[in-house]
């Protein structure tokens, strides 16, 4: 997030906040080196360094047999700590430490696309068998229906060759059909049984020899010990029964094992398979977990592009929740480059955001589409009567549309006109700590008795808390004059709200979310209590506001991965993040490029941005490349020594007629200015009105053009 690794903790809090420059990977060798990750941490551990197992990952040398490991920490500093304590201890003077750019552990990941599949095929032992007939009519028939499926060998299609003939046309075995791609464990028995009509068996079979020979039923296991040789994987076996080879899928537990699997068994021979060649290759995924509402809404939006996802060779699978209480949906990219994933994924997101229902004014709102008034009602109205879905974000005062794209213009002007006019007639009364617990306590039913149940909804997720009052501006004065002059309530008692009731909206909870304290949300209500939960100061937590808003127990990150969807989750941990980082000024910064929104370590030196590649002064935190801070500053104020400096630190130059700047990259000594196009001798600066006369001139005053 923002270029960072982040961990999460209950609440959705930040436990733990890495960059890049934070890892540092060292390549240890040596013949004292243990054989096991558990060894090499023990040993690691023995020299005051704490390693944990899955930074640890073991490789072999290609250029002889001693074993040797790649060690990753979160410490810049490492390579050099472990260096330096090698070489003081006298029993580990054997090993080596060579610093190699860092590999980062699996956990990892600042991408949404995993890269921890391989697909492994190798080819079936197979033979060539020839079908000796003596009637062509029937070498061609049973030619047919080889090819075309209907005659099968041990379950396997093979090839069927045309009918020859030989030069003997009373040959009893005149006609000849090649059968290719045979299994190498079919007998004579299984060809003539897999001719299932006896007027299409041949004459004579004879059976060549069998080529890339292995044991085909004990290849899998032995292809498994060669990726876990690599790293920690579960293997399974596709289960096609048909084609020249066999296929599997393996599931590494680190991305780097899976990468290495590729770089050293792809197309490299292995002895059990009889020195065939396996082709191992890397598959990249990405998952998101949907609103199954709004998975029927753009299910047909996606389905356009899965035809063409479908020629990129990008696989696109729906994978329903088991648990339907959870109401979500899980969709699949997957496919063997990582740009068609991304590019794909990119699709998927957009369609995913919806359209923002929009007013003359910007997104349109109402304070009343907090609660589950009339406005609610008249909302499911229009969804009802288009087929679509509008969602409430509650914290950012939003309506996003799901559904068809060409009814979307229709769908929005119904809204603004039928509910235009209840816009202009709610009304908000935000409550003081004091009038929020007379609320609780049973003033809101004293304020509903007055008005109506439809009339009123209580928020409680907002900051401060508030009552909306959908009605005219009396209604609004009578409920202000109902807090004004309110009395003193005994504590709720618990008949007042039934358990089945949403925490948030007081009403009968719709989708109902069962939280471990056993407080009841709607889902949506629960959507909003999360993303709006405070992000303003420096402890974010999404607490439960159950029990009238007494409960505040934090909730565990189990939970807000269970019942909320993949972009409101991401948009919690990016309340929680930003939460964890305004405190924290001094130690983190925001790039300084526009739109960038990635984060460096201040007083770092000088770092070129992983997104903007731009160099940052992580010092003075500008963009001044190689320029001081100080002839930066003096610059940025309308310096002109400053600005000569850096001038000529970058080897700029005047044009000799216009004075625009002109810098050289690459190249031979004419140059031409992009302000006034006059041509230029960059040594002297003589100009010239056209090409040719500068080379004649370069060659003759100053030996040659560059």
């Amino acid at each position: 997030m923002g270029g960072a690794f982040v961990t999460f903790g209950t609440g959705g809090c930040v436990a733990e906040l890495l960059l890049t420059c934070d890892f540092s990977s060292v390549t240890l060798t040596g013949e004292q080196l243990p054989n096991t990750p558990a060894a090499i941490s023990k040993m690691l551990g023995d020299l005051g360094l704490q390693v944990a197992l899955d930074c640890i990952h073991m490789l072999k040398a290609p250029w002889d047999e001693l074993m040797s490991a790649i060690v990753t920490a979160t410490d810049p500093r490492f390579p050099d700590i472990l260096r330096s304590q090698l070489k003081e201890d006298p029993a580990h003077a054997g090993l080596t430490a060579c610093a190699v750019a860092p590999k980062l552990p699996s956990w990892a990941s600042a991408r949404r696309i995993s890269c921890k599949k391989v697909l492994v095929s190798w080819n079936k032992p197979v033979r060539l068998v020839w079908l000796n007939f003596g009637n062509r009519t029937i070498a061609e028939r049973v030619s047919g229906k080889f090819n075309r499926g209907q005659y099968r060998v041990c379950g396997y299609t093979v090839k069927a060759g045309s009918p020859t003939s030989s030069e003997t046309p009373r040959n009893p075995v005149a006609w000849t059909v090649l059968l290719q791609n045979v299994p190498a464990t079919a007998d004579t028995d299984d060809i003539g049984g897999s001719m299932s009509l006896e007027y299409d068996r041949p004459r004579h079979i004879e059976m060549g020899k069998a080529t890339g020979s292995y044991d085909a039923g004990s290849a899998p296991t032995l292809v498994e010990s060669l990726l876990t040789r690599i790293g920690p994987v579960e293997f399974n076996m596709r289960p096609e029964s048909h084609g020249k080879r066999f296929k599997a899928i393996a599931m590494f537990t680190h991305e780097i094992d899976a990468r290495e699997a590729v770089t050293s068994l792809h197309n490299q021979p292995q002895e059990c398979l009889g020195q065939g060649r396996p082709t191992v290759t890397l598959l990249s995924s990405s998952k998101f977990k949907v609103s199954a509402r709004i998975y029927k809404n753009i299910q047909k939006q996606l389905d356009a592009h899965v035809g063409g996802w479908h020629d990129q060779y990008v696989s696109f699978r729906v994978y329903p929740d088991a648990i339907p209480a959870k109401h979500f949906v899980t969709l699949k990219l997957e496919a063997q480059g990582a740009k068609e994933v991304a590019k794909a994924t990119g699709i998927v997101e957009e369609i995913l955001a919806g359209k923002i229902i929009r007013g003359e004014d910007g997104a349109f709102w109402m304070p009343s589409f907090a609660g589950n008034g009339p406005a609610l009602e008249q909302l499911k109205q229009i969804e009802m009567r288009y087929e679509v879905l509008i969602e409430r974000n509650r914290s950012k005062g939003q309506l996003r549309y799901f559904g068809p794209t060409d009814k979307f213009p229709t769908v929005q002007e119904a809204v603004i006109r039928e509910l235009k006019v209840e816009h202009t007639s709610s009304h908000v009364i935000e409550l003081s700590g004091e009038e929020f617990a007379w609320v609780c306590r049973g003033g809101l039913l004293e304020i509903t008795a007055a008005l109506g149940d439809d009339a009123v909804s209580f928020d409680v997720v907002s900051s401060p808390k508030r009552i909306v009052i959908a009605g005219s501006t009396d209604d609004h004065q009578h409920a202000i004059s109902v807090l004004q002059h309110r009395k003193a309530l005994p504590a709720i008692k618990p008949d007042l709200r039934n358990d089945d009731d949403c925490s948030i909206c007081w009403t009968p909870a719709e989708n109902p979310v069962t939280l471990d304290c056993q407080h009841v949300y709607c889902l949506d209500c629960f959507e909003s209590l999360c993303v709006s939960s405070d992000s303003s100061g420096s402890k974010f937590a999404v607490r439960c506001q159950g029990g009238m808003g007494s409960c505040g127990k934090i909730l565990e990150l189990r939970e807000l991965q269970a019942h909320l969807s993949s972009a409101s989750l991401e948009e919690v941990l990016k309340a929680s993040f930003k939460s964890y980082l305004r405190p924290r000024v001094n130690h983190y910064r925001y790039c300084p490029s526009p739109d960038c929104d990635y984060i460096y370590r201040a007083n770092a030196g000088m770092q070129t941005c992983a997104k903007c590649l731009e160099v940052v002064c992580t010092e003075c935190h500008e963009q001044h490349d190689k320029m001081t801070c100080a002839d930066f500053k003096d610059l940025k104020s309308g310096g002109y020594e400053a600005f000569e400096a850096f001038k000529k630190q970058m080897k700029i130059k005047d044009c000799p007629k216009c004075k625009t700047p002109i810098e050289k990259t690459e190249g031979c000594n004419h140059m031409e200015c992009g302000g006034c196009n006059i041509h230029i001798c960059w040594v002297c600066l003589k100009t010239f009105s056209e090409g040719r006369p500068v080379y004649e001139h370069m060659n003759a005053e100053h030996g040659g053009m560059m």
